[in-house]
């Protein structure tokens, strides 16, 4: 009894560890073949709305503000805001949620709504995307951070 007892050990443990392999060989083909870079994904540009300060002159100064790296869910975001004519005209992403497949599927479904809001905006308090809303978050915490930096 002994012996038939040690092989059923040896046979849960050696499907345990076969499964486990399996599952890792699984998840990295999939990751290298979903892999997507954010910037090819397409932005909604939406015009911008006036903000009257002078009609000549917006809110912010000229140039390019790095926002702080903040954590999402198993990844991280860092967002860069381009300031034109003193307006939020553009939001360049410097690190995304990459490290998995499930970070990749929830930025691409929600950056670019996020981005064309911030800029409709003209600020970082824009609303979460549903089912992407600790990456909502953590984009609006590092585009203040950002803005704040342009502020006049």
């Amino acid at each position: 009894m002994n012996i038939i007892q040690s092989i059923k050990k040896y046979v849960v443990s050696s499907a345990t560890v076969i499964l486990f392999v399996i599952y890792v060989v699984y998840q990295r083909v999939n990751d290298s073949v979903a892999q997507k870079s954010i910037e090819s994904l397409p932005v909604k540009k939406i015009a911008p709305i006036d903000i009257p300060v002078n009609n000549s002159v917006g809110i912010y100064r000229d140039g390019s503000y790095p926002g702080s790296l903040v954590f999402v869910y198993d990844s991280d975001i860092q967002v860069q805001a381009i300031i034109q004519n003193g307006r939020l005209s553009d939001i360049k992403f410097l690190v995304y949620p990459d490290r998995t497949q499930y970070s990749r599927e929830v930025a691409a479904e929600s950056i670019p709504t996020l981005v064309s809001e911030a800029i409709q905006a003209q600020s970082a308090e824009v609303d979460a995307v549903s089912g992407a809303t600790y990456t909502s978050a953590s984009f609006k915490e590092s585009l203040a951070s950002a803005l704040v930096l342009a502020k006049k």
